[in-house]
């Protein structure tokens, strides 16, 4: 899972970089353009809104954060399910 999470990321990097490239930014995909307010103003934009930043480099970005959190989350969840096994694996020997 946490395989396909970054094998997503790095295409979506690739796609970002391509689209950087042919839009003439010079600037690293990986580092926000904008303040982080204004992405929860277009995540409570219109759904017209919400089309039109679809495709875009900060709906990526964003794409890539959510993806990255979730898996974060899940790797936090996996950690505490193996240190709760392993407790009881020391319990029972």
């Amino acid at each position: 899972n946490i395989e396909q999470v970054m094998l997503e990321r790095s295409q979506l990097e690739v796609t970002l970089a391509e689209q950087s490239h042919i839009n003439g930014v010079t600037q690293d995909p990986r580092l926000p353009d904008t303040p982080p307010s204004s992405h929860t103003a277009q995540d409570q934009a219109s759904p017209d809104d919400k089309s039109k930043f679809v495709g875009t480099d900060e709906w990526a970005r964003s794409e890539l954060e959510k993806r990255f959190a979730q898996a974060m989350y899940s790797n936090a969840e996996l950690r505490e399910t193996l240190d709760t096994l392993e407790h009881i694996n020391l319990q029972l020997q």
